[in-house]
């Protein structure tokens, strides 16, 4: 199956799991109260990517040693793993215990941070082994997640506890499904201790290249950590509610962009690769550039308590749009780089781009939260170190993109940042949502899913009718589906 294929393949896949795991989204953002929700997010979304740093240090070359066939690597990812989560557990508990939460809480936090940070190792392992499957596995796990966020907090209203219990029991299930995927296609074999523990040093060894990209995501993590510093709880959890949907979004596109790497590594076409970055900006845009455009619709479909935080979420929408453009290009630029002796040293050049980045991020994060006057502008303030964040990122990706393809870069991110995002926003002034928003869910979500549709149907006739690529990609997926037929 081609790149273009299979990129597209688990875009739709991520696309649905995104759509799955939004219905619980909403109902944490407006079950939960203030306090419980920045909780939440806090352990979930940054106190467990400390840990989530450990699967970090080996998990570029668990990744590119699983794709190579070599023996023994998955079996070591998995120690290597349940080391990882135990150490997840016991951050979680320490960071839930300190935000306030009760002890069955805390314990409840600290089983779901386990859980998050052994699939995370395990994950790899099955993507470079069946790219597709690991799409399969990230719907599964979003389905169930959901599942028992209705029943645990909707119906039964077990408050925080219950939205922990949810990912522990989840990512627990899915771990298991991808254990038992790896040993049926025979990648999850025991090679013996020694061979365990040599792989396990090899990797350690060149661990300076991935502690790079691990720093870079415990600096960016520490946002919270200023943010509770410099500004409140209600500001976390509004930043986190308006910026939820987008990065679920960009989620789905960036974990499939992690085929890109294994794909360019072993073919050399980076030409492909830069393509699949089109397609999820021209996928990505017009849900993105809808809500832009309506923020306060998006925000009383989540919680209309955090309406005043709505003028952040077009920044954001913006960021998470980049983000995900400039995350395709570091995939693709990591598959370039092949296994040799200065393999570590180009590979350890493209993690600092996130690291000055993320560095850069906190600065401005800082900052803006103490000039800000408002909650509101406080909220604008971090939207705006985020898309700044974005840019730095796609700005020195460029410029460390060798000179050769450079030419190959120009014309997705020309689509994906510009043309792409206009055309979505022309579609969205056509079709406004037919009345305000209302306090009410299912008010503001029929005034908003119809206009939204008509949007998207427009946004797809633009780009057929702008982009020659575009009409030529259709015409090539019609005329297989009609051979197939």
């Amino acid at each position: 199956m081609g790149v273009l294929a299979s990129t597209l393949i688990r875009g739709l896949l991520y696309a649905v799991a995104l759509l799955v795991n939004a219905v619980a989204s909403v109902v944490l953002v407006r079950r939960l109260g203030v306090q419980d929700y920045a909780l939440y997010q806090t352990v979930m979304k940054r106190v467990t990517r400390y840990a989530a740093g450990l699967p970090g240090l080996y998990g570029l070359w668990l990744y590119r040693y699983t794709v190579q066939g070599v023996r023994g690597a998955a079996a070591t990812g998995l120690l290597l793993s349940l080391a990882s989560g135990l150490v997840a557990a016991v951050v979680g508990y320490s960071a839930a215990a300190q935000l306030g939460a009760q002890p069955g809480t805390a314990l409840l936090a600290a089983f779901a941070s386990a859980a998050m940070v052994v699939w995370t190792g395990v994950r790899v392992a099955v993507d470079a082994a069946r790219p597709l499957r690991v799409a399969m596995a990230v719907l599964m796990q979003r389905l169930l997640y959901s599942i028992l966020v209705l029943v645990l907090v909707y119906f039964m209203r077990l408050g925080v506890g219950g939205a922990f219990a949810a990912p522990a029991a989840s990512y627990t299930a899915v771990t298991i499904l991808g254990l038992l995927w790896l040993r049926s296609r025979g990648v999850l074999v025991w090679p013996g201790l020694r061979r365990v523990l040599g792989i396990a040093w090899e990797w350690m060894r060149r661990a300076y290249v991935t502690a790079i990209g691990n720093a870079a995501v415990v600096l960016h993590a520490l946002d919270v950590v200023v943010a509770y510093a410099l500004s409140s709880s209600g500001v976390v959890a509004a930043f986190f509610a308006i910026t939820n949907i987008f990065m679920l979004v960009t989620e789905a596109a960036r974990n499939s962009f992690v085929y890109l790497q294994g794909f360019v590594l072993s073919t050399r076409d980076y030409v492909s690769a830069a393509n699949a970055v089109r397609i999820a900006a021209l996928l990505a845009s017009p849900l993105l550039v809808y809500a832009a455009v309506y923020p306060l619709h998006l925000v009383y479909l989540l919680n209309p308590v955090y309406s005043w935080a709505a003028p952040a979420a077009p920044i954001a929408a913006a960021a998470s749009l980049t983000l995900m453009i400039a995350m395709g290009v570091f995939n693709l630029l990591a598959g370039l780089v092949e296994e040799d002796g200065r393999s570590g040293r180009r590979l350890a050049g493209l993690y600092s781009v996130l690291l000055v980045a993320s560095a850069g991020y906190l600065v401005l994060l800082g900052a803006g939260l103490l000039l800000a006057g408002t909650r509101r502008g406080e909220a604008i303030a971090w939207a705006l170190a985020f898309l700044a964040r974005s840019l730095i990122i796609l700005i020195l990706l460029a410029v460390y993109a060798p000179q050769s393809i450079r030419s190959v870069l120009y014309r997705p991110l020309l689509w994906g940042l510009i043309v792409y995002p206009l055309l979505a926003v022309l579609a969205a002034l056509v079709f406004p949502p037919r009345s305000a928003p209302s306090p009410r869910f299912w008010e503001t979500f029929w005034a908003v899913a119809p206009s939204a549709a008509g949007a998207l149907l427009l946004y797809v006739a633009l780009v057929l009718f702008v982009d020659v690529w575009a009409r030529g990609l259709a015409r090539a997926a019609l005329a297989k589906l009609r051979d197939r037929i």
